[in-house]
């Protein structure tokens, strides 16, 4: 399932300023000179997840950059990472 996302309806997302989804969590997804390239997940009245982007101004000479999108619905899972450690 997904939903359709206006730039105004990201843009109020991130801003807090929605009252129809929240956004529950965020992280960088890579950089780039002028911008921070993010992904978030938002929740919506009935409890459901979506993921939306985003792009956050690197520096005071830029812009946040928002736009339409579409966001899937998501779900938490766990995941098992194995690493390669050194013998103590």
């Amino acid at each position: 399932m997904s939903i359709r996302l206006t730039e105004e309806e990201v843009k109020d997302i991130v801003y807090e300023d929605s009252e129809k989804y929240f956004l529950i969590d965020e992280f960088i997804d890579g950089t780039g000179r002028w911008h921070v390239h993010k992904s978030g997940i938002i929740q919506s009245e009935d409890n459901k997840n979506y993921m939306i982007h985003w792009s956050e101004a690197a520096t005071e000479m830029q812009e946040n950059e928002f736009w339409s999108q579409t966001a899937i619905e998501v779900e938490q899972k766990e995941i098992v990472v194995k690493e390669w450690k050194p013998v103590k």
